[in-house]
């Protein structure tokens, strides 16, 4: 019975330790977290308020370091991923090159295919009656 309650002591020392260690851990990362969070609102304060653009500049530029210190600690982060995919073989040597068109002609193609022509039409014959 001895060694069962002297194994059952060290146990619960053990898991003592281990969740002290967790929650210090725990409580250094918010502290850690709450103090860049504190940074970046001052800096970005400042950085509105700041009249010589230079040094608005450079404040700026540290407030986004934090930022993305900050979003990079707490896994939230924003950057791109590059993406791999293969695209499909355009066969160019038989295809037209296009005409150039000027600008006139290029409103008139643009009219002719979505009828706008007709729209403008009536839209201004109904403001001629009012």
């Amino acid at each position: 019975m001895t060694t069962a309650f002297i194994v059952a002591i060290l146990l619960c020392i053990v898991l003592l330790v281990i969740s002290t260690v967790y929650t210090m851990k725990n409580r250094y990362f918010e502290n850690q977290v709450r103090k860049l969070s504190e940074q970046y609102a001052r800096l970005s304060i400042d950085f509105k308020n700041e009249t010589n653009p230079t040094r608005a500049f450079e404040l700026h530029a540290k407030a986004e370091k934090i930022k993305t210190d900050l979003e990079l600690m707490i896994g939230k982060t924003t950057t791109m991923r590059r993406y791999d995919f293969e695209l499909a073989d355009i066969d160019l040597s038989s295809k037209e090159p296009e005409p150039e068109l000027s600008l006139g002609e290029l409103l008139r193609q643009y009219e002719e295919k979505n009828g706008s022509r007709v729209i403008y039409a009536q839209f201004n014959q109904d403001k001629k009656d009012s």
